[in-house]
């Protein structure tokens, strides 16, 4: 493994680490979750599958290449999101097909 690749598997360890300590348990179980703490829970659960996603993507050698496309996914945006799994482009184009009314598009079918 490279510098660069060992540089990003280390962000986003830190990056899993991070969601795994916000993701403990609150001390007192009586305590329930309001709303906005399970939605939170749950985005920070989808951002750590995520993250498990880009570390296997970096262990087999496919980090860094569009899932839709195929195509290298811009620097910028990798620095800026790790665990991106789509170029700008085709995560703009998903986006704009998920806000369409209708039947949900599989994400991969772009």
């Amino acid at each position: 493994m490279d510098h660069t690749h060992k540089q990003i598997q280390t962000r986003l360890l830190t990056e899993r680490q991070l969601i795994v300590v916000r993701l403990e348990p609150p001390q007192d179980p009586s305590l329930g979750l309001s709303l906005v703490e399970r939605r939170f829970v749950l985005q920070m659960q989808d951002r750590l599958a995520r993250i498990e996603q880009a570390l296997g993507r970096l262990e087999n050698g496919k980090y860094g290449w569009c899932l839709a496309c195929h195509q290298p996914i811009g620097p910028e945006r990798l620095d800026a999101l790790p665990e991106a799994e789509f170029c700008l482009s085709c995560q703009s184009q998903l986006e704009r097909r998920l806000l369409k009314p209708g039947p949900s598009p599989r994400p991969y079918a772009l």
